[in-house]
């Protein structure tokens, strides 16, 4: 694969991906009201009935809306929390571009987007939305590519890792509330695997520069 062009300013830098997934986000933010217009939430939510027993499930996506598997990930239902999602965004995004391309980084949020969204869904209805389900999947991907492959190269910081993951924990234990803890979890439990996965098929005389990740700024 191609590596994908990543902008430098200064010491700033971003995918092109990473960009695009940004100003989608931000896009949906605005014409949502940062959740707070239910009727202009309705087209990203993944169904607007619910799974009620007896009905159908997910009518729209069986009627050619896809999209609603992914769609989700670009709600965000306050400052903090698009804030919150698009600086991790931009280090673990630009990372994986920077290291593998664009497309590979595609890949990842699309499946770990649908894998995460479903997983909210079954547990919690349809009432969800944010980039933390993919957030938490791009994480436990670059773990695993950290831990057990040296080409490409990935390096995970341990203080950012134990933020993170005490993050997750701080949000299961309810501390916080509003939180899409399955879609987390899920999300998490996707990039650990297909991370995992990655390391052990990558051929080790294949060896990158190491790319670290930027410790995102604390909530």
């Amino acid at each position: 694969m191609s590596r994908s062009p990543v902008f430098t300013i200064g010491n700033f830098r971003i995918g092109r991906l990473t960009a695009i997934l940004i100003g989608l986000s931000i896009l949906v933010a605005l014409v949502t009201s940062l959740g707070q217009d239910r009727l202009a939430c309705l087209p990203f939510y993944i169904t607007v009935f619910g799974g009620r027993p007896g009905g159908p499930w997910f009518p729209e996506i069986m009627h050619g809306e896809v999209w609603r598997l992914v769609t989700p990930i670009f709600l965000h239902l306050g400052i903090m929390h698009i804030a919150f999602n698009m600086m991790c965004l931009k280090d673990l995004g630009t990372a994986i571009e920077q290291v593998l391309s664009a497309r590979y980084l595609l890949a990842l949020v699309l499946v770990i987007g649908a894998l995460s969204n479903l997983a909210q869904f079954a547990f919690a209805g349809p009432n969800f939305g944010g980039m933390s389900g993919v957030i938490y999947g791009l994480l436990g991907f670059i773990w695993m590519k950290a831990k057990f492959d040296p080409a490409p190269r990935f390096r995970m910081p341990q203080e950012i890792l134990l933020w993170m993951l005490g993050w997750f924990v701080i949000c299961v234990l309810g501390i916080m509330p509003r939180v899409a803890n399955y879609a987390h979890g899920a999300g998490l439990l996707a990039g650990i695997i297909w991370g995992y996965i990655s390391a052990r098929r990558t051929p080790r005389k294949k060896i990158y520069a190491d790319v670290e990740i930027i410790a995102p700024p604390r909530r």
